[in-house]
């Protein structure tokens, strides 16, 4: 797993994304039975919001980007939520598919 994550963040360390991250991949790889990505890479770079928080992300090959507010504001549990949500898109819509 490789993570690239921009900046110095107000809501947490870097480890605890690390952390997070390798348990959410374990996770549903463990899940799914699919061991079959030699690697995963993501991305987070902070955008700037003076109320409330953003966060989003998009699907890649073998990756994807994420991108959330760098505030006091910004939820972790949040987070963890939109990287299990892009994870599971390696998945449901790649893997997966609609019959038509």
């Amino acid at each position: 797993m490789y993570l690239a994550i921009r900046g110095q963040w107000q809501a947490f360390e870097d480890q605890q994304v690390v952390d997070m991250l390798g348990r959410t991949i374990q996770t549903q790889r463990d899940f799914w039975k699919d061991h079959s990505q030699e690697y995963f890479t993501v991305t987070l770079i902070p955008t700037q919001l003076d109320r409330g928080s953003s966060m989003g992300g998009t699907g890649l090959t073998n990756s994807f980007a994420a991108n959330a507010s760098n505030n006091k504001y910004l939820d972790f549990s949040g987070l963890s939520w939109l990287f299990n949500h892009e994870l599971m898109h390696n998945w449901i819509g790649h893997t997966i598919k609609n019959a038509n």
